[in-house]
Formats: C-alpha cells, structure tokens, sequence
C-alpha cells in the first residue's frame, strides 16, 4: 500500500470504532418508525470513556501484514440539551514483510448539536510520529430538510454541499440504538463522519437479536447461552456492560456517493454505487446505553480486532 493508502485505512479504522461505533440512521432506503414507536421505545445515550485494545486477526498474504496491535480511546459527554462533543485517540502499530513498521495514529475532536443540525470536527493523522494531515470541517444548515453547507480545510479551503438525510456520528448512532429497541432488522443511511470526502458515505446496517445480559448468562451457568451471545464471553469484559443487554450489530461502508460536478446523485447511482463490494465492514455488540462493544473492522486484505478493555460512565451534563 502506498502511504496515502495507508492513512485512508487508518482513518476508516479509528472512525467505525470511534464514537460509540456510529451507525444506521434515516438515510436512502431507511423506514421511518411510526411515532407512536419513536415515544415508546426511545434511544437513551449515556457520556463515556472507554479504551479498547487493538490486534490484527487475520491477514492474506498480499497484505504484506505479519503483526498490528495498538490502542484506541474514545470519550463521548454532554446532553441531549446542549450537544455532544468526541475526543478520540487510535495509535496502532503495523509490521509489514518487507516494508518494516510503520506506528500510525489519528486524534479527533468533535461536537455535534443536539438538533443535528450542526457538526464541527478537527482531525490529526501522524506516520511515525510526523504530522502527516489535519483536516477542519464545518457543517451547518438553518433548519431540519434543508441541505447542510459543508467547510473544509485541509488546509486548503474547500465547500460542498451535504444532502438533508446526512447523518453525523452522534444522531447516527442513536438512531441506529433506536432501530434495535424497536425490532428493525435493516436500515441504510447517508453517513458524514468528518473525512476528507465531501460527501456522505452510504452505510447499510442489520441489525441481530437482542441478547441478554452476559452477567445474567453467567449467574445461570450456561455456556450455550454466553456463546451465544455473539461469541464467547470475555473473562475481561468490564462489569458495566456485562449488565447490559445488547445487539450483534453489522455495518457494511460503501464509497462515497457524488458526482464530480457536486450535483446530487440519482436513485440509480445510490443503488449502483451498492451494488459493488463494500469498502469494510465492522460487525460488533451495541449496549443498550449506546456504548460499543467488542468489534471486528473487516477489510478486503486483513482483519483487525477491537476488545473493551475498560469502560467508564461520566457525568451526564445538566439540561439549563
């Protein structure tokens, strides 16, 4: 992989982890939930710190990759009332066949309106310890339907236009959180996450089972029923989640969908532009408090394993 190549991967691998892992909102092809659903089954998400430990499980040969084990840390607060901001980090070693090690790392720095309609984002991306990239983005839009003005710096200045159902990281996770307390098996979406790409990336979600708590598994002594929770259950999972019910959860990233003169794109060209293999896929548990699990981030050369190693609830801040 060229360097450029490799930081793209980079940056994919901490975004589908970061944040509470994101996905599945009202985008293309999404059914709405009556209301009446909405007020009955309602996505609560909670602020958190959690640390996951990174490791490759698998690779092909022509990935050139013979070890990858790292860090990634992810800390959400705020409210409902007054926004949510991310402050990520994901440093992760590569040891390739011939290319030797390369340490990457990517830093970002989020805040998102309660009302969805505001995003703003800072992104930092080091190769070996060198600043490599920074990317500044600001989205915004007067009201809900409207499209969203998009700024970016890179640090070249650049502007584009985001479509209505664009959903950013937070409103994306809970409405995907509310997708599995209401029983909805697939969902896709318009997803911007503050990359590069001025333009949402179609993300097709489906949703497994609710599972019962790990904790309540184990009080039974079944071991069927703690593997069948997904997988085996970790002796290292924190006590926090294993309280928790959850959801085995699979998400498949696809490009981006835009045109090269910045029009919007047609039904067809959304529906050709899934009709390929995905770029990746992450498949992991989603907490009934919206706090992810332990994930698996599925590329076409290689895959990498992301386990909680600790987790911690922070104080919700007051609604003024």
């Amino acid at each position: 992989m060229t360097t450029s190549l490799h930081m793209r991967h980079y940056r994919r691998v901490a975004a589908a982890v970061l944040a509470g892992l994101l996905l599945a909102g009202q985008g293309a092809g999404a059914t709405p939930l009556p209301q009446a659903a909405h007020e009955a089954r309602a996505a609560h998400i909670v602020p958190y710190e959690v640390r996951y430990e990174v490791s490759l499980k698998s690779a092909q040969d022509r990935a050139g990759i013979v070890l990858a084990d790292g860090v990634l840390a992810s800390r959400l607060a705020g409210s409902a009332c007054e926004g949510w901001s991310t402050n990520s980090m994901m440093k992760v070693r590569f040891v390739f066949r011939r290319e030797g090690t390369r340490e990457t790392e990517s830093r970002v720095v989020s805040w998102e309106s309660a009302d969805g309609n505001q995003f703003i984002s800072r992104i930092e991306r080091f190769l070996n310890g060198t600043p490599v990239e920074r990317i500044s983005v600001v989205a915004e839009r007067k009201a809900a339907g409207l499209p969203f003005r998009l700024r970016m710096s890179m640090p070249e200045k650049h502007s584009a236009l985001l479509e209505p159902q664009t959903l950013f990281p937070t409103a994306a996770m809970k409405r995907l959180l509310r997708a599995a307390m209401n029983g909805e098996k697939n969902l896709s979406l318009l997803f911007y996450e503050g990359d590069e790409d001025a333009a949402a990336q179609q993300v097709v979600a489906i949703i497994g089972k609710r599972r019962a708590p790990l904790a309540q598994a184990g009080a039974k002594g079944d071991e069927g029923a703690r593997r069948k929770n997904g997988k085996a259950e970790s002796p290292a999972t924190p006590q926090i989640l294993r309280e928790l019910a959850f959801w085995p959860v699979s998400l498949a990233y696809y490009g981006p969908v835009k045109r090269k003169d910045g029009s919007k794109p047609t039904d067809k060209e959304r529906e050709a532009a899934r009709a390929g293999l995905p770029e990746y896929e992450v498949h992991f548990r989603l907490y009934e408090n919206g706090i992810t699990g332990d994930a698996l981030l599925v590329y076409p050369d290689y895959v990498l394993s992301a386990r909680v190693v600790s987790a911690s609830l922070l104080p919700m801040t007051p609604c003024k």
